[in-house]
C-alpha cells in the first residue's frame, strides 16, 4: 500500500437532515485525490471509472475543500480515481442522505 493513501476517515463529509445535502471533501493538497461520482454498486466495487463523472480533481480539495450537493434521496458513490486510490479501499465512500423525523 502505497504511503501517500488515505482512509476515507481523513475526508471530512459534512452532510445536513434535510434536502439539499451537503458533501465537502477535504484533502491535504500534498498528496493527489480525485472525487469521482460512480454511477452504481457494481462500478464502485471493481472500481471502474468508465461511466464516472469527475467532481474535482486533485487540486481542488485544499483549503475550505470541495462541496457537493446531495439534492437526491438515493446511494451515492464516491472514489479517487489517482493511483491506486480506488483499488486499495482506501479512498471510497458510499454516502445514502438520511431524513430527519
Amino acid at each position: 500500500m502505497a504511503s501517500s493513501s488515505f482512509n476515507a476517515q481523513q475526508i471530512i463529509l459534512s452532510v445536513c437532515s434535510d434536502l439539499p445535502n451537503m458533501a465537502v471533501f477535504k484533502y491535504d493538497n500534498a498528496t493527489a485525490h480525485s472525487v469521482y461520482m460512480l454511477p452504481n454498486l457494481w462500478s464502485y466495487l471493481v472500481c471502474d471509472f468508465s461511466q464516472a463523472k469527475l467532481l474535482s480533481n486533485p487540486a481542488e480539495g485544499g483549503g475550505d475543500g470541495f462541496e457537493f450537493v446531495l439534492n437526491q434521496w438515493r446511494v451515492f458513490y464516491f472514489a479517487s480515481g489517482e493511483g491506486n486510490d480506488c483499488e486499495d479501499g482506501l479512498m471510497k465512500l458510499v454516502v445514502v442522505p438520511w431524513p430527519r423525523f
